[in-house]
């Protein structure tokens, strides 16, 4: 009797690890995934910018595995009512949330951050005029979080 139980925890050890051998060859590596959001996010910067009409400079994008980050440092919202940094804020999420739509680097974003920061001079810490998130809903769409 103790032969037939180890005999059958031995088998059912080896179909358990075989299972989580094969999980873990078919789940791409953090660092894999992060270099994938790293070689996607200069299009997204471009996109971003060509799209609100600013330079370059003033789009900063980070990703982390949940959360996206688009800041915006020193750009003409800031001084805009708040219903227009809204309104940008949107189209960015638009852009933002095409252009990670079915990338593997992207797909536990949970939510896209668009932050409107002013910035006195380099070494300055940042001032937050404005953070609006999206929040990505059971659909996969991400909705404007309102707190």
């Amino acid at each position: 009797m103790t032969r037939a139980l180890s005999v059958v925890l031995a088998t059912a050890a080896l179909v358990l690890w075989t299972s989580i051998a094969e999980n873990v060859k078919a789940q791409p590596l953090r660092s894999q995934l992060h270099a994938q959001q790293l070689a996607d996010l200069p299009a997204i910067k471009d996109a971003i910018a060509k799209a609100i009409g600013a330079e370059a400079a003033i789009v900063q994008l980070h990703a982390t595995s949940n959360v996206l980050r688009v800041m915006l440092v020193n750009g003409k919202t800031n001084e805009a009512p708040a219903a227009g940094r809204e309104n940008e804020a949107s189209a960015i999420r638009s852009i933002v949330s095409q252009a990670i739509a079915g990338k593997p680097g992207f797909k536990r974003i949970v939510a896209i951050r668009v932050e409107y920061l002013a910035l006195s001079h380099q070494n300055a810490k940042p001032k937050i005029v404005d953070l609006i998130e999206f929040q990505k809903d059971a659909s996969g769409s991400f909705r404007r979080h309102v707190t």
